[in-house]
């Protein structure tokens, strides 16, 4: 295989348990904090990534926050400008709109 892998694209998002300072004494307790490429380039750690769409946190309580306000900002702009644009308020219109511009946001 020779593909080829664009290492300065790379992203590094770590999931893990809250540690304890005890935990950092141990002596085998080691906290990556950049992993090293095949050419030498370094790749730190991000607290958030999009991936295949997606936005993705390090927060272990609410990993997909960020994805949702992102969505739902998107799909209150977007409703807002059908508001704007259209005048006819009739059920059919309203609900194609939702359906074809507005609901594949929030899916």
């Amino acid at each position: 295989n020779n593909m080829v892998l664009h290492e300065s694209k790379f992203q590094v998002l770590s999931y893990g348990l809250k540690r304890s300072a005890l935990l950092k004494e141990l002596p085998f307790y080691a906290e990556v904090s950049a992993y090293c490429t095949t050419s030498g380039d370094l790749i730190y750690p991000s607290t958030d990534v999009r991936d295949l769409g997606v936005q993705l946190s390090t927060d272990p309580e609410r990993p997909f926050s960020l994805h949702i306000s992102q969505s739902t900002r998107r799909a209150s702009l977007l409703s807002g400008w059908v508001f704007s644009v259209f005048r006819d308020r009739s059920p059919g219109v309203m609900l194609t709109l939702y359906k074809a511009l507005i609901r594949p946001i929030l899916e």
